[in-house]
């Protein structure tokens, strides 16, 4: 970034010259030690854990002190596959405390993803549960550490370590190491605004998944949408289902709470009863989630004819939202969608305005926030009338490298400056935008990013498959299905969906990514230039989809 634009973000105060969200965070610690900072609920267990910002900060402070006992270094990356418990959250705030960095990592990926990542960030020392949801993640890391040489040790939160792996309270919690090093030792490490704050790897739909690294700064810009626009303040409870190991939780759930003083509770596996009553139970008034979870959360209000008193926003931006579901939060919930639309790249970059109707919150993907420019180009091979085409983008909140693939970032940029997103838009006529659709290939599954890529060149990896294209199919409760269009290597060969999924679980990919359907052709449609018309292809299979039901 050139200094004329580093300037004009701190200027206009997108950017701070000398205080981070540690800073924020710590702050809050001092000045309301008592004040509840977090409210942990584990689903399955039916039990909560509570944490006030003091005891928060001690937690920090004592995990800070065990990773520098552990010779972590600035700068150094800590990988962090965990469920939304207090565990995440805290760990991320002790890396940044002594100047490393987090990398959190879907609880849903399994030894491919996993492996892939903490191999490229070069992690010695991971976190992960014993187990979740009945998945061994001891076991599985267990079974990965000869093939990462750079992973010395794995901590493991449960009853005992297992597989290889320490067990994670005796070593972090259990030893008051606060009792036995200087405060000292951590002040001296604390980060700047323009220091590497985290590493997050994109869903890999364009080849394999990309390590984005953010700055202190580039956060800051990628929270701040939600606190300034919607008049969020230390008042205000949060609720935060989605992972906080995707963009999105990170910064609904990690970040902003701990940055502004506000309660966030969390919430480790979706349930829209149990987001009910942790709405009740503890005042929530902002929430965010998927299109699906707000589908599921009417669906329970309208039968059991519950109300809620203190939700007042719902945001979302995976999907569009059909008006009359916004109207149903409205009538159901008492609370207002709020719609965004951002990146991993650059965090939240557009929303929908404070107290808009429904059908306008529908129309649209929002605005563009006071730090964001956004222009459309054309696109090859693409003809419209309404303005259609790439999207680009300039942000005080886009992220400054790809960690291993330099060279990919740099393409990533026009001479300009101008981030290309590979996403499909148009401008409205009231400077509102609407993205039309994916250059990139994409499909968002209840708020997960299918890598279509990466499924596409496990598949073609069967002898049978001459041809594959990953293409999403909409779904009323999920936003899309992944549907795999597929051309034979003889036309007389039978291929169905055991055969796919049997592939595909074969080679320990996460099952959220397999597809759902399967559509056999005689060719794929394709450009001049040989690269498949998803747009296309996608129209006519759900024609064909929905024909056969």
């Amino acid at each position: 970034m050139n200094q004329r634009r580093f300037s004009e973000y701190e200027a206009k105060g997108w950017w701070r010259s000398e205080r981070t969200y540690l800073d924020d965070f710590l702050s809050h610690a001092a000045n309301t030690p008592d004040l509840v900072a977090m409210v942990a609920y584990r689903v399955n267990e039916a039990k909560s854990t509570s944490l006030t910002f003091g005891e928060v900060k001690t937690l920090v402070d004592r995990c800070a002190y065990g990773l520098l006992r552990l010779g972590v270094k600035p700068g150094e990356i800590v990988s962090i596959q965990l469920p939304n418990w207090w565990h995440f959250t805290v760990l991320s705030l002790a890396c940044s405390r002594i100047s490393a960095v987090p990398n959190g990592m879907s609880p849903i990926l399994r030894e491919r993803e996993v492996g892939y990542m903490v191999d490229t960030v070069k992690s010695r020392f991971c976190f992960v549960p014993e187990t979740w949801r009945g998945h061994d993640y001891a076991r599985m890391l267990g079974s990965l550490v000869s093939e990462l040489p750079n992973l010395e040790k794995f901590f493991v939160i449960g009853d005992s370590g297992g597989s290889g792996g320490e067990e994670f309270a005796p070593y972090f919690l259990d030893h008051h190491w606060e009792e036995e090093c200087a405060i000292e030792e951590l002040d001296v490490r604390r980060p700047g605004p323009n220091d590497v704050a985290q590493v997050q790897f994109t869903s890999g739909t364009s080849g394999q998944p990309k390590g984005v690294v953010h700055t202190y700064n580039t956060l800051y810009a990628s929270y701040r949408g939600i606190v300034t626009e919607l008049g969020l303040t230390s008042n205000d409870v949060i609720h935060a289902p989605s992972t906080l190991a995707h963009q999105t939780g990170f910064l609904n759930g990690c970040v902003m709470p701990m940055a502004e003083g506000m309660k966030v509770v969390y919430q480790d596996l979706w349930n829209p009863s149990t987001m009910l009553d942790l709405v009740d139970a503890e005042g929530v008034t902002y929430t965010s989630g998927a299109p699906t979870y707000i589908v599921d959360v009417c669906e329970v209000v309208e039968q059991s004819k519950r109300k809620t008193s203190t939700l007042r926003y719902f945001r979302s931006g995976s999907a569009a939202i059909p008006p009359g579901v916004i109207r149903r939060v409205e009538q159901s919930l008492g609370a207002q969608v709020v719609v965004s639309w951002g990146m991993t790249e650059n965090g939240i970059c557009t929303m929908s305005r404070k107290d808009a109707s429904a059908q306008d919150v529908a129309a649209s993907d929002g605005y563009a926030l006071p730090w964001v420019e956004l222009k459309i180009s054309e696109v090859e091979g693409l003809t419209t009338d309404d303005g259609q085409g790439l999207l680009w983008v300039k942000s005080a909140s886009q992220c400054v490298d790809y960690l291993s693939d330099h060279e990919a970032f740099a393409a990533a940029f026009d001479d300009d400056g101008w981030f290309n997103t590979g996403d499909l838009a148009r401008m409205r006529d009231d400077g509102s935008l609407r993205i039309t659709g994916r250059v990139k290939d994409m499909v968002i599954r209840g708020g997960e990013n299918v890598p279509v890529i990466e499924v596409e060149n496990a598949l073609i990896e069967i002898p049978c498959v001459a041809e594959v294209a990953i293409v999403g199919i909409p779904d009323d409760r999920l936003g899309e299905r992944a549907c795999a269009v597929i051309v034979p290597t003889e036309a007389k060969t039978r291929i169905d969906l055991a055969l796919l999924q049997s592939h595909l679980a074969s080679i320990n990919m996460a099952k959220q990514f397999w597809p759902e359907f399967v559509v056999v052709r005689n060719g794929l449609p394709r450009t001049a230039s040989g690269k498949v018309r998803k747009a296309e292809l996608r129209a006519s299979v759900t024609a064909e989809l929905i024909k056969a039901v």
